[in-house]
């Protein structure tokens, strides 16, 4: 069992000061596409335990826990750098696109 720590960049995310307990919400693919393209899926909340800035960019931290094989799990275990992750932010009250930037997910101890 453990946690699979994600970075998330997406453009204005340094104007984000999340409060404690803030969440974003990602849409967490269920299968694979069907005939007409679309893939399914359910949304999932994860905490954000950091929005970090630098002079170039702006990414938001979140662990997702990654034991058994649910949804969420199975979805963090094998997201890669590049990937889209569509995902809403409470504060902002509009979906913002981000993508995995880091070279590689973080696995941390539960």
């Amino acid at each position: 069992p453990g946690m699979r720590r994600l970075r998330l960049a997406a453009p204005d995310l340094a104007l984000l000061d999340p409060s404690p307990g803030q969440d974003l919400m990602v849409s967490v693919p269920t299968g694979p596409a069907g005939d007409d393209g679309v893939v399914p899926t359910t949304n999932r909340r994860y905490s954000i335990r950091a929005v970090v800035s630098t002079v170039d960019a702006a990414h938001v931290v979140v662990d997702v826990a990654t034991p058994g094989s649910g949804r969420g799990a199975r979805w963090a275990s094998s997201t890669v750098p590049g990937d889209v992750v569509v995902a809403a932010i409470s504060q902002n009250l509009h979906n913002v696109v981000l993508r995995r930037h880091d070279a590689d997910g973080d696995t941390l101890p539960l």
